[in-house]
């Protein structure tokens, strides 16, 4: 039987971006001997999220959004975690040298894929199925999927008119078509 392992395969995309950035990735730690690796992440994910986004702020704009966001984060720099000596502002101010610069080239982050559209005139993507023209029935076609994360779009909008709004990839193009 295979022991533990700290590393895993990773899709190529995701190695491409992980070099990019020099990060090297790898699993924590399972069970009480890896419990200090990511709680302290997660658990201040899980504060930012519990005391500025419930209930869900309304805004007009996602300009307007990563406005509050940015007072939020200057704000919650000046907090102590715990009984910790010090803020968050300063632990980071600490870590801040060690960070390494954001690469210049721009890298490419939607995901391109070449299915068939079907007799619906509809390709998949992920979980959903997507409408296109139908003079491309039983032709393959290239596209490009972005992530909804990236995309600012109204609530209950779905891309392309299908699919669920829960689990779609954000924005799919057709390219060339």
């Amino acid at each position: 039987m295979q022991g533990y392992q700290r590393v895993h395969p990773e899709h190529p995309s995701e190695s491409a971006n992980l070099r990019r950035f020099g990060i090297e990735s790898f699993y924590c730690r399972p069970g009480i001997e890896g419990a200090h690796e990511k709680g302290g992440v997660e658990g201040q994910i899980g504060y930012f999220r519990r005391n500025h986004f419930t209930p869900v702020p309304e805004v007009a704009s996602l300009a307007e959004l990563n406005e509050l966001v940015e007072q939020w984060d200057q704000h919650d720099g000046l907090r102590r975690i715990g009984s910790r000596p010090r803020t968050i502002d300063e632990y980071f101010d600490v870590e801040r040298p060690l960070l390494l610069p954001l690469p210049e080239e721009p890298f490419e982050t939607r995901r391109l894929f070449t299915p068939r559209v079907d007799r619906y005139g509809q390709i998949p993507v992920r979980a959903n199925r997507y409408s296109v023209p139908i003079r491309l029935i039983g032709k393959r076609v290239r596209g490009a999927a972005q992530e909804a994360a990236h995309w600012a779009r109204p609530r209950g909008t779905i891309p392309a008119g299908a699919g669920s709004s829960r689990t779609s990839p954000g924005v799919v193009t057709l390219l060339g078509a």
